[in-house]
């Protein structure tokens, strides 16, 4: 969908576009993490969105009027800061995590690691990094558990133990048998989504890439699985794609699964009323 409150150009011949989040900002729209080629961009798209229409995308154009490379990598997910757009945080796969800073131009390396005597962790190719919407300071990044921070990143500390099916033969080697691939999209049993309420401080939901879903309600203190009952043609370990909070009832949460890596394209959407239980589809 897009607005006609904003004229369009989005041509870059060339480049493969790859946009994770837009965002209001001022009288404009902020688009973040644009992946084209070897860039990852932040972009400022000029005048709000007014009216709303339901187009092809091949007849979208869009100008962009404000173009920043945050990294030089393939695009994954992005986050702006709240009441401050010039920060953001942007990665490249394997959860390599970075703070930006607009006006400077500062990139600080900021993925959280595993301590001393720790298995490693295991970063999706697309790790999520969310900003709490009650503290512009606290952030979350998802591998196979949750961490947290409360200074932008600067200091990591982990809330959950591991939340995914963590199968050891599905970690090994990948390709062969002369070159291994293991160039990060590989990497399997990880999380893929990570929301906080922004009803509810501290309630948490996670998906994994392996079909698991679990909630916490105290800030991570304690976990409870809430998966919802899938059940798929050929696995039930189908990727957890996206988890919509429902802005009119607490406890009301929608989930996306997504099989096609499982050759199975069947579409699949959960809903609960009470905070995973009972689910239906």
């Amino acid at each position: 969908r897009y607005s006609t409150g904003y004229a369009a150009l989005w041509n870059v011949p060339g480049l493969m576009v790859e946009t994770h989040m837009l965002k209001p900002y001022q009288d404009r729209v902020r688009a973040g993490a644009i992946a084209a080629k070897d860039r990852i961009m932040d972009c400022i798209i000029e005048q709000a969105a007014a009216v709303w229409e339901s187009v092809p995308c091949a007849d979208i154009e869009i100008d962009i009027v404000e173009t920043d490379a945050t990294l030089a990598a393939d695009g994954h997910q992005p986050a702006t800061e709240p009441g401050n757009p010039d920060i953001m945080y942007s990665e490249w796969q394997q959860g390599n995590l970075v703070r930006y800073d607009r006006k400077t131009g500062e990139n600080i390396y900021i993925r959280p690691q595993a301590r001393d005597g720790e298995p490693p962790e295991r970063y999706n190719w697309d790790a999520p990094i969310l900003i709490s919407p009650h503290d512009s300071a606290t952030l979350y990044f998802g591998t196979q558990r949750v961490w947290k921070s409360t200074d932008y990143g600067d200091s990591w500390e982990p809330i959950s133990g591991d939340l995914t099916r963590n199968d050891p033969e599905k970690q090994g080697r990948n390709g062969g048998p002369l070159t291994p691939e293991n160039v990060g999209a590989e990497f399997y049993n990880t999380i893929f989504y990570v929301v906080e309420s922004p009803a509810e401080e501290g309630t948490i939901w996670v998906g994994s890439d392996d079909g698991l879903v679990h909630l916490t309600r105290d800030g991570g203190e304690t976990w409870a699985d809430v998966s919802p009952p899938h059940e798929g043609e050929h696995s039930d370990e189908a990727m957890i794609n996206a988890i919509e909070l429902s802005p009119h009832a607490d406890g009301t949460a929608y989930l996306a699964v997504a099989a096609y890596k499982l050759n199975d394209f069947s579409p699949y959407i959960y809903k609960t009323t009470d905070y995973g239980r009972p689910r239906k589809r």
